[in-house]
């Protein structure tokens, strides 16, 4: 293995079909480094007809 490749930033690329809504798209400013950008996907799924969204979680029930 190479220096350069050792170097080498890596990544994952997620490539489907299918519908789905970015929500909550923001840029997530740090102390040390680049700014980057976040985003949540809501992905349907299931038959195309009708598509259906994923149940919703109730907040009140995400306690640590």
């Amino acid at each position: 293995m190479s220096t350069t490749q050792a170097n080498e930033a890596k990544f994952f690329d997620l490539h489907t079909t299918g519908i789905g809504y970015l929500n909550r798209i923001r840029e997530v400013s740090v102390r040390k480094g680049k700014p980057f950008w976040a985003v949540t996907i809501a992905a349907l799924h299931g038959s195309s007809k009708p598509p259906r969204h994923p149940p919703r979680r109730d907040p009140a029930r995400w306690r640590h």
